[in-house]
């Protein structure tokens, strides 16, 4: 029961998480936030990730850990300057992004058109992950594939499976072998 509750919020915490990667979008006409982004000339430090770009939408950082992650993550690579954008010196998150759906850049206008997703709704951009790491999730069952989406970085920490926000918005839980069933931007 008390797993279930936690599942519960990690759901809702992805949900709230869409809901700001929606508005951005809106905000962006209609183009995904980049994974991270360089705030410094020529590709260099300060870097920020979307935890950090959807913050003007979703207000708060207490919303990238998950109840059931007894260690999240944390990273202060690069960071170096951040503070001054209104950032925090260390990400703590317990999520990764699907870097095929939302492909570093910059901030302005140069993300994934919501348009180019083969099915918005089957495609994962944000899921439960033990790492930072990025991790793009294509359509295969060959688990030597690349990006194919098995058991690293997603973490099963819900009760054998995870939780997975999808494109449109929508918060779903999945088992791990149900992973590698779910598309990609592009097709």
């Amino acid at each position: 029961a008390r797993e279930n509750a936690r599942r519960a919020s990690c759901m809702s915490n992805l949900k709230q998480m869409g809901l700001g990667i929606m508005q951005y979008t809106q905000d962006y006409d209609e183009r995904m936030p980049p994974t991270y982004s360089y705030y410094g000339a020529g590709g260099t430090a300060p870097l920020v990730w979307w935890e950090d770009i959807t913050q003007p939408y979703v207000k708060s950082y207490q919303i990238c850990v998950c109840p059931s992650q007894s260690t999240p993550y944390t990273y202060n690579y690069a960071r170096t300057g951040v503070s001054a954008l209104g950032y925090p010196d260390t990400l703590t998150t317990s999520y990764s992004a699907n870097e095929e759906a939302m492909p570093p850049g910059s901030l302005s206008n140069t993300g994934t058109s919501l348009a180019a997703f083969a099915s918005t709704s089957t495609t994962i951009i944000i899921t439960d992950s033990n790492t930072m790491e990025i991790w793009g999730a294509y359509n295969t069952d060959d688990p030597s594939a690349p990006g194919y989406v098995g058991p690293s970085p997603i973490d099963k920490r819900h009760m054998d499976g995870a939780n997975f926000l999808f494109a449109d918005g929508h918060v779903k839980w999945l088992k791990q072998t149900r992973y590698q069933q779910w598309t990609r931007a592009g097709g």
